[in-house]
């Protein structure tokens, strides 16, 4: 219990060092002594518990408080777009930009607000050109520039391509609603389909695995009658690229399942007024995930920066804009675009690895321990394909404009571009499911639900028809033999 109120205890004192400094007026201290004053107090705030299993909530902390103490100045430059609940008459709905407000209270409710949008949906993030003092201003919103708009083309974004935050549709709340509701539905039965293939697969759970070459080895299975056809998988059936695909369906639905969940819960509560149109409006709840098109158009950077979920995208992309504007490259050159690419995916590399669990009391002295370099190694290669990608298309470019390309043409490209990213993610994942993988051996596996119901019920029927329902274990490597039993037995409880 030591660890959690550790935790807990940073978590608490760092928030109040957060609040304080962001409840600090501009006329009082300036961006740069604020930041010198409170930075270092969070950081020691976090001193102890980058160990723990739960230090997630620790560099998460650290990381948006250098965000916004740092890299940019929420108290002169960000603004919050807010809606009128009432229509004009012609129809639309009234926007306006509310500022770094001056009462204290007003204050205290911005900032939380601003806390709480890691992915900055319902803000603007820079000074409205028109206003001189942009901390107490309050100006209306053009359409052309509201956040949630994917045409936007004031919209900050790395580079002149679409905005990752997905359109809002203007609907029907109770078409919003089972819209939710039957993505929280797909997405659950995706997220315990994944759960069971991985509690059948022995590789995302057993001692015994090699130490190179985990994750390509066969599919060595623990399993019921039920189940036996991932024993009769055809020879051409890549386990690597099944391994990768099941997890990539894991992580999508997962992330897709709780944004859905909160989203069904806060505009609920919203339609009975229980909490405001900041929290309670579907226009501040967009999709978590955009379309896959962005793959075929844009390639590697259509899905890193597009259809992958942009939770902490202006965390990352926060220190290359900083150092961009500070050397005073123009928006849109080359030289901005590699600098904020580079610092966003080193940036989320060094995030994903300090997140990692790498110390965990009590286990099997045979499993082995996470590598953090590994982990964000991932990371790290994904900036040099995208940085590599992005060249390759200029040259493109120049030999080929977009404006002379056929149908047949675009088709081909795109075709390209979706072989380069499924190319890129089968090469690299590897270093990304590895290091998960044994995180999960150690803490253990995500329960299973609808499937093993269905499961149970199949080997009750198959027992009462006489036949025997025994586990199937491919022995392919005889020494392994003691292991193989040993780690079947040990995850029956599982299944």
């Amino acid at each position: 219990m030591a660890f959690p109120i550790l935790i807990l205890t940073a978590q608490i004192r760092s928030t109040i060092l957060l609040y304080a400094a962001l409840l600090t007026p501009p006329s009082t201290l300036s961006q740069r002594t604020l930041s010198i004053f409170f930075l270092p107090a969070i950081y020691l705030c976090h001193l102890y518990t980058f160990s723990s299993p739960l230090a997630f909530l620790s560099v998460l902390h650290c990381f948006w408080s250098t965000h916004l103490l740092l890299f940019t100045n929420p108290r002169e430059d960000f603004g919050l777009i807010c809606r009128s609940k009432f229509k004009s008459r012609n129809g639309e709905t009234r926007e306006w930009r509310e500022s770094y407000p001056r009462e204290f209270r007003e204050r205290f409710w911005w900032i939380t607000k601003l806390l709480l949008s890691p992915r900055m949906i319902g803000w603007e993030t820079s000074a409205p050109a028109n206003t001189p003092d942009a901390s107490k201003s309050t100006v209306s919103i053009p359409k052309s520039k509201r956040r949630t708009s994917p045409s936007s083309k004031t919209t900050p974004r790395l580079s002149p391509s679409p905005s990752p935050i997905p359109h809002v549709k203007n609907q029907r709340l109770s078409t919003w609603l089972l819209e939710r509701f039957i993505l929280a539905t797909i997405s659950f039965i995706l997220l315990d389909a994944t759960n069971w293939w991985m509690n059948h697969d022995l590789y995302f759970h057993n001692i015994y695995i090699h130490e190179k070459g985990d994750i390509d080895t066969g599919l060595w299975h623990n399993t019921a009658l039920w189940t036996s056809f991932l024993n009769d998988l055809p020879k051409w059936v890549d386990p690597l690229a099944m391994r990768i695909l099941v997890f990539g369906i894991q992580e999508y639905a997962m992330f897709n399942y709780l944004h859905s969940l909160l989203a069904i819960f806060f505009v609920a509560l919203g339609k009975f007024g229980i909490v405001g149109e900041f929290w309670g409006s579907s226009y501040n709840w967009p999709s978590l995930f955009g379309s896959l098109s962005f793959v075929f158009e844009r390639g590697l950077r259509g899905f890193w920066g597009c259809f992958w979920h942009q939770l902490f995208r202006e965390m990352f992309v926060g220190p290359g804009k900083a150092l961009t504007r500070v050397l005073g490259f123009p928006t849109g050159s080359t030289s901005r675009y590699a600098i904020i690419i580079a610092t966003a995916f080193f940036a989320s590399g060094a995030f994903h690895a300090l997140t990692l669990p790498t110390h965990f009391d009590g286990i099997d002295p045979r499993l082995r321990a996470p590598n953090s370099l590994g982990y964000a190694s991932f990371f790290w290669f994904q900036g040099v394909c995208v940085l590599l990608e992005f060249l390759i298309g200029r040259l493109v470019k120049m030999v080929m404009p977009e404006k002379n390309r056929g149908t047949w043409s675009r088709l081909l490209f795109g075709m390209v571009r979706a072989a380069w990213v499924l190319g890129v993610l089968y090469l690299s994942a590897p270093l990304l499911i590895d290091e998960v993988v044994k995180v999960l051996r150690a803490m253990g596996l995500r329960p299973v639900f609808l499937f093993s119901m269905a499961e149970r019920l199949f080997e009750s029927n198959v027992d009462g028809a006489g036949l025997e329902s025994t586990p199937i274990i491919e022995l392919i490597d005889p020494p392994l033999t003691r292991y193989l039993i040993g780690a079947a037995t040990a995850t029956e409880g599982l299944l």
